[in-house]
């Protein structure tokens, strides 16, 4: 599902951060502590249980305002459902149990109308050598989540760690919040100063090995991982997004 806000709509939404939080049952605690201390062993501690913002509702009282209201979860039940999957906790331990969790990505845009992705690094807990958006988890340890433009900096501060692209605030727009998965991803895009053929000198090593260029057509051939994949489903629009 994807939800499509305009400039004017997306200055009227109003963040709330949900204080009441429901106890998570002890059964689903108990195994969700199994899969994280097998994850740990796998990844050889190299991850850590960071608190995500999370979505538990988004409602519309009126014509003119949307209220996005928020909660934390930790990153180990994030990892609890990618491995077990979202129909598993549902069925077993009801939905307060399941987190919608919140990602911030973005697709660039060049000159000539290519859209710019990252191939993952071996380096990081992803997995190595998979074309992936840029962005990730709406870490709420790094920054506090009350208005529209606090995702915006966020975005921008990601897309900095990950990318040699300089953006301003006013630069980047909000395309739409994709709800797949069971997270909520915002999605931003922007226009790059560059011809697709010169991406490479943006690279930056760490998150990504390095950067690619695809049109449409070819985007539709390649495989990624899960958010490149369920960009097909958007991406033709996202040409008209910048050219307005």
């Amino acid at each position: 599902m994807i939800i499509l806000l305009s400039d004017k709509e997306e200055k009227k939404v109003i963040i709330k951060l949900n204080k009441k939080k429901r106890p998570l049952d002890d059964k689903y605690i108990s195994e969700r502590e199994v899969i994280w201390k097998n994850k740990l062993k796998e990844k050889q501690s190299k991850i850590w249980n960071g608190s995500i913002y999370k979505i538990d509702n988004i409602f519309q009282t009126d014509h003119r305002h949307i209220i996005i209201e928020l909660n934390k979860s930790a990153y180990k039940d994030i990892v609890f459902k990618r491995v077990k999957g979202s129909k598993y906790i549902l069925e077993k331990y009801g939905k307060h149990n399941l987190c919608s969790h919140v990602e911030l990505v973005a697709i660039p845009v060049t000159y000539d109308y290519k859209f710019v992705f990252g191939i993952r690094s071996k380096k990081t807990i992803h997995k190595g050598n998979v074309i992936d958006l840029i962005g990730g988890l709406a870490n709420a340890d790094e920054f506090n989540l009350k208005k529209p433009d606090d995702l915006r900096k966020f975005m921008i501060k990601e897309v900095k760690e990950e990318t040699n692209f300089k953006i301003s605030i006013s630069k980047i727009r909000l395309f739409g919040i994709c709800l797949f998965n069971q997270k909520y991803q915002f999605v931003y895009v922007f226009k790059v100063p560059c011809h697709s053929k010169n991406i490479s000198k943006y690279s930056k090593k760490g998150e990504f090995s390095s950067l690619i260029t695809l049109s449409e057509k070819d985007l539709i051939r390649r495989k990624g991982g899960s958010s490149f994949e369920y960009c097909k489903n958007y991406i033709h629009l996202i040409k008209e997004t910048v050219k307005k």
